[in-house]
C-alpha cells in the first residue's frame, strides 16, 4: 500500500501545480483512452435521455393535461402533482438503498429495458 502511496506522490510531483489545474488537459483527458471516450459517450447519452425521458414535461403540462381529462379542482390538481412528486422521491431513496445489493450496472440495464417494455408500445 506504501508503494503506491509513494509511486501516487512521485507522479503528483511531475505535474506542476499549473499544469495540474490547467482546463486543456482536464478537457481532452476524455480523448485520450478508449475507456474514458466510452464513458464520455455514456454520460452525454445519460444526461441527454434523462431530459429526454419527460419529467419537466408532464410536470409543465400537468394541470392543462388534468383540465382536458375532467380533473378542474385546483386543490385536486396539486395533490396529484404533490403524489407525483412524492412518489418519485420513493422510487429514487428506494432505489439508492438498492445499489449496494444489486449493483449500478445491473439496475442501469434493468431500468432501461423496463423502460423500453414500457415506451415500445406508445407510438
Amino acid at each position: 500500500m506504501t508503494s503506491r502511496y509513494n509511486l501516487f506522490n512521485e507522479k503528483l510531483k511531475l505535474l506542476s501545480p499549473s499544469k495540474r489545474n490547467s482546463p486543456s488537459i482536464v478537457s481532452f483527458e476524455f480523448f485520450k483512452t478508449k475507456g474514458n471516450r466510452h464513458r464520455l459517450v455514456i454520460l452525454v447519452t445519460l444526461g441527454f435521455f434523462s431530459q429526454w425521458s419527460g419529467n419537466a414535461i408532464i410536470s409543465y403540462y400537468l394541470t392543462k393535461v388534468l383540465d382536458q381529462v375532467g380533473i378542474t379542482n385546483q386543490k385536486e390538481q396539486l395533490e396529484i402533482n404533490g403524489g407525483l412528486g412524492i412518489w418519485g422521491w420513493i422510487v429514487a431513496l428506494g432505489s439508492s438503498l438498492l445499489i449496494d445489493k444489486f449493483g449500478r450496472r445491473k439496475m442501469f440495464l434493468l431500468s432501461t429495458f423496463l423502460m423500453m417494455i414500457v415506451y415500445v408500445p406508445y407510438p
